[in-house]
């Protein structure tokens, strides 16, 4: 591979904005690898009117980056050639996210942004729900957003004031999900999120929609429960059937730090530029 291999090729990359840039480089005639990031597919291609543009324009780019195996299938039905889609990992560094043996604190865990696409308003209507059951359940919430004072508000109303802790943004997230016993995920959209992967990391059975690219990793009744139709009483149902079955949630919590074995190279960074040297080399 020659020094000057970047400047010689007739190539173009993208690593955001793809909706100006991927047209952009189409035009000028270089060659492009397109990442979609993230929830990019859903709010981009699938949801929108204009979808089936953009579509179009995907089937023109040369290569296809995305997070895991439900994107690369549902492109794959939508006509784009096999050969032109990869899985570039993020890094992960696994010996930062490690089991911990702790008291658990809370029952619950999740971590994010208090936006509308993570729908926390679903997460707390099922811990009221799953209250009437387990009445001391505790739910830890890490993160903040433009949404923290209406779920502070919603919490208020049904209840669970005293069951759910808003922590704000931690820099120490490991410490707190070894103080967990599950994580959650009741987002209506998602990629891979890399939050899910640590809590598995640190031996978390995690309860997620199963939306995106999550289904790559995180495998029902394996190492999570997957909620198919993400709902109060479905999340519910997920917590109190989990919490209250000692053989299963063992069960889950074991296969979860599984996950540090099994994708230790997958995540690696040996593996990403592996991955993109071989569609760097296709672009010469």
């Amino acid at each position: 591979m020659p020094e000057n291999k970047f400047w010689s090729v007739n190539w173009y990359i993208l690593f955001s904005s793809w909706n100006i840039h991927c047209p952009f480089g189409l035009f000028l005639n270089k060659k492009t690898a397109q990442l979609l990031l993230g929830t990019d597919l859903f709010w981009n291609i699938i949801r929108p009117k204009h979808g089936n543009l953009w579509l179009t324009l995907l089937k023109k780019t040369d290569f296809i980056g995305v997070r895991g195996d439900n994107s690369r299938t549902y492109l794959m039905k939508s006509g784009i050639a096999a050969q032109k889609i990869f899985i570039p990992p993020n890094v992960f560094d696994f010996r930062k996210y490690s089991p911990k043996q702790k008291t658990p604190e809370y029952d619950l865990i999740t971590i994010g942004s208090l936006v509308a696409d993570k729908r926390m308003d679903i997460l707390l209507k099922s811990v009221a729900t799953v209250k009437s059951k387990i009445p001391d359940i505790r739910l830890a919430i890490v993160g903040d957003g433009k949404l923290k004072d209406t779920l502070v508000s919603l919490a208020d109303k049904l209840g669970i004031t005293d069951n759910v802790c808003f922590l704000g943004t931690q820099s120490n997230v490991a410490d707190y999900l070894c103080k967990a016993k599950i994580f959650m995920l009741t987002s209506r959209t998602e990629g891979l999120p890399m939050a899910m992967i640590e809590a598995l990391s640190c031996g978390l059975p995690v309860i997620v929609s199963n939306v995106g690219d999550i289904a790559t990793v995180a495998k029902n009744r394996v190492n999570a429960i997957l909620v198919e139709q993400p709902s109060p009483d479905a999340f519910a149902g997920a917590i109190a059937g989990l919490l209250t079955d000692k053989g299963l949630y063992s069960q889950l919590a074991q296969n979860a730090l599984k996950i540090r074995v099994d994708y230790k190279y997958e995540y690696s960074l040996n593996n990403l530029t592996g991955i993109w040297g071989e569609v760097l080399d296709k672009c010469y």
